[in-house]
């Protein structure tokens, strides 16, 4: 019995030791992933300049003029993650647009998002940590029509702080 008792705490001693060696950052071995979308009306493209403000993987901001629908994504190590990301989208009236037909409904449906996910080792979407949706049902024609046409709309304008 004596040897025993002198025997195990060294034993376990010894298994502390081993698991000491062993590092388990799994703050390192996470992923961010981090998803920019924009779904407007063919309207926006006809009628408007649209412009999608987003951070980059470096974050810096990127502006690209969208004729089409978009989705632009960035997956990377938690650790190599921007600070803070953000989406903004504005639509700047073309100045040589359509002429506006006179009883004729123009439809302005938008819809817009920034989704902050973790990715689990498998890759598959673990914990969301951000996600606003912005969807507008909108429709207009005529003078007032013409009248939206005077000025920029900022359709959607979200950012979210990454904590580590």
């Amino acid at each position: 019995m004596a040897i025993i008792a002198i025997l195990l705490p060294v034993t376990l001693t010894s298994c502390q030791d081993d698991d000491d060696s062993a590092v388990d950052d799994r703050q390192a071995a996470v992923n961010i992933k981090v998803t920019y979308s924009i779904d407007l009306a063919d309207t926006w493209y006809e009628f408007y300049n649209v412009e999608m403000t987003y951070t980059s993987p470096g974050g810096n901001p990127k502006t690209e003029t969208a004729a089409t629908d978009q989705v632009e994504s960035m997956t990377l190590p938690m650790i190599e993650a921007p600070d803070s990301v953000a989406l903004t989208v504005i639509a700047k009236p073309k100045a040589d647009h359509p002429e506006v037909i006179d009883g004729k409904v123009y439809s302005l449906d938008h819809s817009a998002n920034l989704r902050v996910v973790i990715l689990t080792e498998s890759g598959k979407d673990s914990i969301v940590l951000f996600s606003q949706p912005n969807d507008a049902k909108l429709s207009s024609g005529g003078d007032a029509f013409r009248n939206a046409l005077q000025k920029e709309r900022r359709l959607y304008n979200r950012s979210y702080t990454i904590k580590r």
